[in-house]
Parts: structure tokens; C-alpha cells; sequence
């Protein structure tokens, strides 16, 4: 048993952790953009170093999906999420109501408010690309209701300072156990319900293809198009520039429902995997490469002698 979920030492090392966390948060606020940025992406990069299993899990991933490149791909993952750190600790001084244009620009809202037009609400379905987190935020600053699903962070104190900010850009969390009934109360009155379905999902994920092979795939989304008639829009949130990000919407797309259901489901879930895939394959190093996305594998698979 790890410290952090030991009975007795969890509760301190989860408030040392929190501490450091705002601390570090702190800092990164107050220092110059650039020179915080440039922090951001060392911290990154030491990462790599700092943190070998997942430096390796990182390269075999990138390496699988895109060739003898991928390594290298990969490792500027590392850099980038360092970034993404520092933004996120300077979110509140550099997205703010009057100043977010010259930090973001936006593409295909058009398409939210077709989907909006069917009055069935909306499903934005992203992946671990860019700045996800960004998206959420600026989608609800300029006026759409957005109710962003949310996976329970490991250190409580992180996890609550996560909700607090999420709810006080204008969002509305659900948490991603049991999300289900409040996704589909947010959907009748015709709201957006974001999430990102880009991570392994165990033996409750449906099979289809992703980034090259076989993966275990969320199946919500799709299962609420096929029984509800709820409109998917897939979004990325790429950086373009240094300082600036474009939140791009694809087309709506409503699940054909033709009577054999996990069929069905299946169909509009490789869908959504081959939008989210396309936006990977352009901003490849902009990734989450380090997660175990494959680490499910299918039975007859897994079964398979070495």
C-alpha cells in the first residue's frame, strides 16, 4: 500500500502534496510569461527523465501509432504538458472576459448551434489534446451551458480545488461515476454535456479501432445517440501558436439507429474514435501518449501464449 492511501499517513501527504501543488501555483502566476512558460516546458522535460515507466510507456505508444518517429513525438508531449501546467496556474490572469481574443479563437460554433437547433442537447465528445481544460472554460465564458463529466482526481485537496475552478468559470461539473442520470437531465434541457473518451476503458469499453490498433473505448456517448437521438459534435483545442489556441467543433453527427443496438453503437463509437484520431494525427506532439491506452486487450487476446 502506497503512503497516499495508507489510513494513517494519506491524510498528510495528501496536504503536503496540496500544499506544494499551491505553492508551485503560486509562483508560476507571479513569475513573467515567458519565463514561467519556459519553466514549464523544462519541468516537462525533466519529466521524461524523472519518470521512466512512463517515458517508456509513452514511446512504445507513439512508436505503435506512428512509426519510428513516435519517440520523439512522444518526448515533446512531455514538454507540452509542462506548458500546460503553467497555464493552467495563469489561467485567471490570461483567459479572462475581456482579454480571452487574443488568446484563443474559435471554429465551427456553428455546428454547437446546429446541434442546439434539434433540441435534443449536445454531446462534445474531445480527447487529452491541447488544452481540453481551456475549451470547457471559454465554451462557458461566451454563453453556452456547458456540464463538463469529471474524473475524481487521486489527491482529494487537488480534486476539489479542480471542481471549485471548473464551476467558477460558468461550468457545470458532473462526476464521472454514476454520470449517466445528471448527463441526461443536462441533455433534456438542451445543454451542452462535455467529456473525453481518449483513455482505456476496461472491461466496459466497446472495441474498435484507435491510432492504429484495437482499443477499449468509452460507450456512452454512443449508446446516448443510438437511444436517445442526442447529436455527438467532437472538438480539439490545439495550441496553433505559443500563447494562442483555436477550440475547434467538427460537424454534428446523430447515431443511425437500426434496431441491432451494440451494433450501432459500435459504429458511431469508431466514429467519434476516427474525428479524435485525425485532430491526434495533426497535433501528434500535443498528446497524451503517456496514458495506457491499450492496456485492456481483448479476451481471445489476452488469453494468446506469449
Amino acid at each position: 500500500m502506497g503512503l497516499a492511501k495508507n489510513p494513517v499517513f494519506g491524510p498528510l501527504v495528501n496536504a503536503v502534496e496540496f500544499a506544494a501543488f499551491h505553492a508551485a501555483r503560486l509562483a508560476l502566476a507571479v513569475l513573467p510569461e515567458g519565463l514561467a512558460r519556459a519553466a514549464g516546458r523544462t519541468a516537462g522535460r525533466a519529466m521524461w527523465t524523472l519518470m521512466p515507466s512512463r517515458s517508456r510507456q509513452a514511446a512504445e505508444n507513439a512508436r505503435r501509432a506512428l512509426g519510428e518517429d513516435g519517440p520523439a513525438v512522444a518526448k515533446r508531449s512531455f514538454s507540452h504538458f509542462g506548458e500546460i501546467a503553467v497555464e493552467m496556474a495563469r489561467a485567471r490572469r490570461t483567459y479572462t472576459p475581456e482579454g480571452w481574443r487574443d488568446r484563443v479563437e474559435f471554429q465551427g460554433l456553428e455546428n454547437i448551434d446546429a446541434a442546439l437547433a434539434m433540441k435534443k442537447g449536445v454531446l462534445i465528445v474531445g480527447a487529452h489534446l491541447g488544452n481540453w481544460e481551456i475549451a470547457g472554460w471559454m465554451t462557458a465564458l461566451i454563453g453556452y451551458p456547458v456540464n463538463t463529466v469529471t474524473q475524481k482526481q487521486r489527491n482529494p485537496h487537488v480534486h476539489a480545488w479542480l471542481e471549485r475552478w471548473r464551476r467558477s468559470t460558468g461550468q457545470r461539473t458532473i462526476p464521472k461515476d454514476g454520470a449517466l442520470r445528471e448527463a441526461i437531465r443536462a441533455l433534456r434541457r438542451n445543454e451542452l454535456v462535455a467529456m473525453l473518451t481518449d483513455q482505456d476503458a476496461r472491461k466496459e469499453g466497446i472495441w474498435v479501432e484507435f491510432l492504429g490498433a484495437s482499443a477499449s473505448t468509452h460507450r456512452a456517448p454512443g449508446l446516448l445517440s443510438v437511444r436517445q437521438g442526442v447529436p455527438i459534435v467532437t472538438f480539439a483545442a490545439p495550441r496553433i501558436e505559443p500563447r494562442r489556441y483555436r477550440i475547434a467543433f467538427d460537424p454534428p453527427f446523430v447515431a443511425e439507429a437500426t434496431g441491432d443496438s451494440e451494433e450501432d453503437v459500435r459504429r458511431v463509437t469508431a466514429r467519434i474514435a476516427a474525428s479524435l484520431e485525425a485532430h491526434i494525427r495533426r497535433w501528434p506532439d500535443q498528446w497524451l501518449w503517456a496514458h495506457r491506452r491499450w492496456k485492456t486487450r481483448p479476451r481471445k487476446e489476452a488469453a494468446a501464449p506469449a
